[in-house]
């Protein structure tokens, strides 16, 4: 048995033990951390937040590695998983531990390589139930080696971004007034909300019934009105539908009372 098949069987046997494991390491920037960096970068597509982690590599030579990256599954999702470079031997697990979710890779070639590129893209989900909360991706080089020479080892990197969707602000009622036909009702849109329950009610803090559901107006129109009554009125704004509607917390009170009006309302 050679002493090069040797290196690589310990190599990938040891993956599985060692890879989970945050031994004590250096706390650094990606900037500092040549020859590795890590990069991140957030998209919107369909009202979905999209996480990219990229985990690069300086052109060196290398023989094999040994990495472990730790994010919160709690906030992001694992859709798909590559590798850029392309080694004699990858291998590749997965573990939650401790409430973290660790993705272990660890590679080794034939022999030593000239590389550079990308070692390893995750892309991530942002859970839909998340509102907007700073997180971390951290990563940690276990070791990374040149045969017997290591180039980088016991580095820990962390990049901490913003994900999630923003909490719906409390709307606030601008405007209410009682015209010819009944009584007009008025806010402000909050570009985050999708649109706005209107609710009603005789008594500021009896029970408030539904009156309209409005996705386009800052406007609404109360025919249902009787003279001589006091209306108390809350708004509610909403974003996306069935399981998956935010909601925002309850407008303040406005209230109206409608009084005879060219003989309207008797």
């Amino acid at each position: 048995m050679t002493t090069k098949f040797l290196r690589h069987f310990f190599i990938i046997s040891i993956m599985t033990v060692l890879a989970f494991i945050f031994v004590p390491t250096i706390s650094v920037k990606a900037a500092d951390a040549e020859p590795v960096h890590t990069n991140i970068d957030t998209s919107k597509k369909g009202g979905n937040q999209y996480i990219t982690y990229k985990l690069t590599l300086d052109k060196t030579e290398v023989t094999d590695g040994r990495v472990v990256i730790g994010y919160n599954g709690d906030i992001l999702e694992l859709e798909n998983d590559s590798q850029g470079i392309g080694f004699s031997e990858e291998d590749i697990n997965t573990k939650k531990e401790n409430g973290k979710e660790l993705f272990s890779y660890a590679f080794v070639n034939d022999e030593k390589k000239s590389a550079g590129g990308t070692l390893i893209t995750l892309k991530f989900k942002v859970k839909d139930e998340v509102f907007r909360q700073d997180t971390a991706i951290d990563t940690q080089i276990i070791s990374i080696n040149n045969e017997d020479e290591e180039v980088l080892g016991n580095t820990s990197l962390s990049d901490t971004f913003s994900a999630g969707k923003s909490k719906l602000k409390k709307p606030e009622i601008s405007d209410i007034t009682q015209s010819i036909l009944g009584v007009y009702v008025s806010w402000k849109k909050d570009g985050d909300a999708d649109g706005y329950y209107l609710y009603r009610s005789t008594s500021e803090k009896g029970e408030y019934v539904q009156v309209a559901k409005l996705s386009l107006l800052t406007t609404y129109l109360d025919l249902s009105v009787e003279n001589r009554q006091t209306y108390y009125y809350k708004l509610v704004a909403y974003r996306g539908s069935g399981d998956k509607q935010d909601l925002s917390d309850e407008s303040a009170p406005k209230s109206v009372t409608v009084k005879k009006f060219w003989g309207l309302f008797d």
